[in-house]
């Protein structure tokens, strides 16, 4: 696994269920499905299907304890 770090701006839409978060992190992984069933296996609880975004990426979502969402 690599994580890159650069200065970006990010607009996106926004949805009653998500609250304000201070920070966005998106975490890359070579397959999006394997990734998200692999959590759900291990006890995670999806909050957004996994989908191709019309900007290219394929992505779904769970909360990690602390509240932030991946």
């Amino acid at each position: 696994m690599s994580l890159t770090f650069r200065h970006a701006t990010l607009a996106s839409e926004i949805f009653a269920q998500f609250l304000p978060n201070k920070a966005v992190c998106y975490l890359y992984v070579g397959n999006a499905d394997t990734a998200m069933t692999a959590a759900l296996r291990n006890g995670a609880k999806q909050i957004m299907d996994v989908d191709d975004m019309p900007y290219g990426d394929r992505q779904g979502s769970i909360p990690d304890p602390c509240g932030n969402i991946w």
